[in-house]
């Protein structure tokens, strides 16, 4: 709040004093703040000339699919026959030229193993009944997307893959 401003003209030139109930370290800090904002507007135009031909900027996507590490465990409650199950990263492993993990998820009715990469798109399942005597082997080609991240609440999709036996 400005409580009094007061013009002057001396030797041809007007100087303006401002008083104000604004202390002299509140001021200090907001200039300082200008100062530095003030450069970094400026670095990007004072580097233009001394980039090379490789862009220093990196597009990232807005947002990014959560990291899948070997001991990530989760545990579910099912209400058939399954009950308790658990899923958890064992290792690392490559699906094709692609790093990727084997995550498996177990419990007293099957296991089943899939083959993720880091987008968590599924190339390869082993799948393993304990109630019938019945287990299956895919690979998926391309891999199937299972989740189109970034997840929101009503958000559909679809793929279209080849499935073959391994």
């Amino acid at each position: 709040m400005v409580d009094s401003i007061s013009h002057s003209s001396r030797d041809h030139g007007v100087s303006r004093i401002i008083n104000s109930s604004v202390s002299s370290a509140d001021v200090l800090k907001s200039l300082s703040k200008l100062v530095v904002f003030s450069i970094l507007l400026l670095l990007p135009a004072a580097s233009h000339g001394l980039q090379s031909s490789t862009p220093s900027v990196i597009l990232v996507p807005p947002y990014a699919p959560p990291f899948l590490n070997v001991g990530d465990t989760w545990h579910y409650h099912y209400s058939g026959p399954e009950h308790n199950s658990t899923e958890q990263i064992l290792r690392g492993d490559t699906c094709g030229s692609a790093q990727c993990v084997v995550d498996q998820e177990t419990n007293p009715s099957w296991n089943d193993t899939v083959w993720l990469n880091r987008d968590w798109n599924l190339s390869r399942e082993y799948y393993l009944d304990h109630t019938i005597p019945f287990n299956y082997s895919y690979v998926y080609t391309p891999a199937i997307q299972l989740y189109p991240f970034p997840l929101e609440a009503g958000k559909s999709w679809w793929w279209n893959t080849t499935v073959t036996g391994w």
